[in-house]
């Protein structure tokens, strides 16, 4: 009887060890939920991305004991991460915003797959864990990484649950936000497309109709010959006008340009192309051509139609703005992982001071000998703007009275079977 008595005391002691273990651990998901409720609360109410950046990595990193910690941003069309925000010095690094971030195996997450739920991965030591970001439809948008110091102590459970429920809210946030930023700024630059647009229309509409008035005055008097150089000159106002509504509205359309619907495409067949247009010019004004297309297939991801304006335009300048007789170089060629493309001429060139201003909406820089050349002054914000949609970067280089260098590159796609050129 009594050692009956003695084991079911001892039982009622182990039940009470393990009920107080039981609340406890109801006490942590409690607080952690509560928590995470605050964390909701806070990132709902801002739509900075720096604010919700910031927050989301101070907290996560308080709450693991982490004494490093960065969030990264995903850039698929170059196929790297990009440092978004970082404090300590994560993976022995002291990173900046903008700097790309090389994440080694174990720790590089899958980014060619769709993961319906969030993924931590950690290195061989267990002291660095990277968190994969995604948006709703589960592509990878970015990756939080925690890292700590201690030589004892790894990420224990808790801190990994926590860490997923931020990393899955946090992913959430930024996708939000980033969608209001993208409708913001597209609303912006609609308002300042039409307010400039506005401007620049009244000074051709103005010589039209005074061309118009003086044709209507010619027809009374049955002055034919007056009268056909009126129509001439109405036509080439009617011309400059249509050449800047589309390139606006070419300019516009770029903004709603989806990745989905890219394409695999040569930049071969691009050049050639746009060139088959300026041959006839070329020739009429005696310019010297070299052209240096590799040989390779150079294949990229995009929009033919937009790739091939780009092109055109930097072609098309090049032609105008470099006097008879002249020349005129075009290449083409890879390194690394990037398709460069140059029109490089002996033109007038451009002075200093107004090289800053090249690639701005409506600017023209007027040098001695330039000011009769026509032009919308959108092309080199077209192309500017047409290459940055496709992951890539212009440059320009030059000197007044020497002639300009204008090229861009583009990221080298992982292989995928090429498109027709044809739109």
């Amino acid at each position: 009887m009594t050692e009956d008595l003695a084991q079911l005391l001892e039982k009622n002691k182990h039940l009470e060890a393990e009920l107080q273990q039981a609340k406890l651990k109801l006490a942590e998901q409690q607080l952690e939920v509560a928590l995470l409720h605050q964390f909701d609360r806070e990132m709902a109410r801002s739509t900075d991305i720096n604010f919700i950046l910031e927050y989301g990595l101070n907290w996560v990193m308080e709450r693991t004991e982490a004494q490093h910690g960065l969030i990264g941003k995903w850039v698929a069309e170059r196929r790297y991460f990009q440092v978004l925000i970082s404090q300590g010095q994560p993976l022995g690094q002291v990173f900046e915003v903008g700097k790309t971030l090389e994440l080694p195996n174990p720790i590089r997450p899958d980014t060619t797959t769709e993961n319906a739920d969030t993924e931590l991965l950690f290195s061989e030591d267990k002291k660095c864990l990277v968190a994969d970001l995604r948006q709703p439809n589960m592509n990878l948008i970015g990756v939080l990484l925690l890292q700590r110091n201690d030589r004892e102590f790894n990420f224990h459970e808790d801190q990994k649950y926590f860490t997923k429920n931020v990393a899955n809210r946090l992913a959430i946030s930024l996708h939000q936000t980033t969608l209001l930023n993208n409708v913001q700024a597209l609303n912006q630059h609609r308002a300042r497309l039409f307010r400039l647009l506005s401007h620049d229309l009244r000074q051709p509409l103005t010589v039209l109709m005074g061309y118009i008035q003086l044709a209507d005055f010619a027809l009374k008097q049955n002055n034919t010959e007056v009268l056909s150089g009126y129509i001439e000159q109405i036509n080439k106002g009617a011309h400059d006008l249509s050449d800047l509504l589309e390139e606006v509205l070419l300019l516009d359309r770029l903004q709603e340009i989806r990745r989905n619907t890219w394409e695999t495409i040569s930049l071969n067949q691009v050049a050639e192309r746009a060139l088959e247009k300026h041959f006839s010019m070329i020739s009429l004004r005696g310019h010297k051509l070299d052209i240096e297309l590799t040989t390779e297939e150079a294949r990229c991801r995009g929009l033919s139609l937009y790739l091939r304006e780009a092109v055109s335009n930097l072609i098309s300048n090049a032609v105008k703005y470099t006097p008879d007789k002249g020349e005129i170089k075009i290449r083409l060629w890879g390194q690394d992982n990037r398709w460069y493309f140059e029109v490089i001429d002996t033109g007038y060139g451009v002075s200093a001071d107004k090289q800053k201003h090249l690639f701005e909406p409506f600017f023209r820089a007027q040098e001695p000998g330039t000011q009769d050349i026509k032009g919308t002054g959108l092309g080199l914000n077209l192309v500017k703007e047409i290459i940055e949609q496709h992951g890539g970067e212009v440059y320009f280089q030059s000197e007044l009275g020497k002639g300009s260098t204008f090229g861009f590159w583009l990221p080298k796609p992982q292989t995928t079977p090429l498109s027709t050129e044809s739109h």
